[in-house]
């Protein structure tokens, strides 16, 4: 069976299956949906997230192009001097520039892993706050289930990506001032 097949199986079993369930003698579930990917989008939590991974890398972003401004002099040095200076001196001007490159090479590189590493635990962080704020609308509005992904369609009645986002947005207000202090 293809993966089509299999799709198109799924949607007729779902599509004859009741949305809203209801047990002997209770009410209706009542079910949800949060578009994650929007909420990341819109959130000022990952434009602070961007702020303090620019501000925390732009020194060591400033020293690492003061090194390549000091590896671009002396290629043009050597290039420059290249008929006139002695092979021993071309050759250990030659090994240095080589030297200096790779070094700065590995250190790009690993500003960039850095970087990647930081920026992953903090959305990690985001990630959980937004699972913990979703939970919470979630109860004070008798959820009995939120969905995030892999639905096809959703009618605003049961987005709540809105109150999350406006949840998110209150909370970034009221931490920062912490935040700006260095504090959190």
């Amino acid at each position: 069976m293809g993966r089509f097949s299999l799709l198109l199986a799924a949607a007729l079993l779902f599509s004859t299956t009741p949305c809203v369930a209801v047990e002997s003698g209770s009410a209706p579930h009542k079910l949800a949906f949060v578009n994650v990917s929007r909420i990341l989008k819109f959130t000022p939590q990952v434009k602070a997230i961007e702020a303090v991974l620019k501000a925390g890398y732009e020194k060591r972003e400033s020293e690492l192009n003061l090194r390549e401004e000091r590896l671009n002099q002396l290629k043009k040095e050597l290039k420059n001097q290249r008929d006139t200076l002695e092979i021993n001196k071309r050759t250990e001007l030659e090994r240095d520039i080589l030297v200096k490159a790779r070094r700065l090479k590995t250190a790009r590189i690993e500003m960039e892993e850095d970087i990647a590493l930081q920026k992953n635990e903090e959305m990690n962080r985001l990630r959980l706050l937004i699972a913990e704020v979703i939970e919470s609308i979630a109860k004070e509005k008798n959820i009995d289930m939120v969905f995030e992904a892999g639905v096809v369609y959703v009618s605003d009645r049961v987005d709540i990506s809105d109150q999350i986002l406006q949840r998110l947005k209150e909370r970034h207000a009221e931490e920062e001032p912490d935040t700006a202090s260095g504090k959190k």
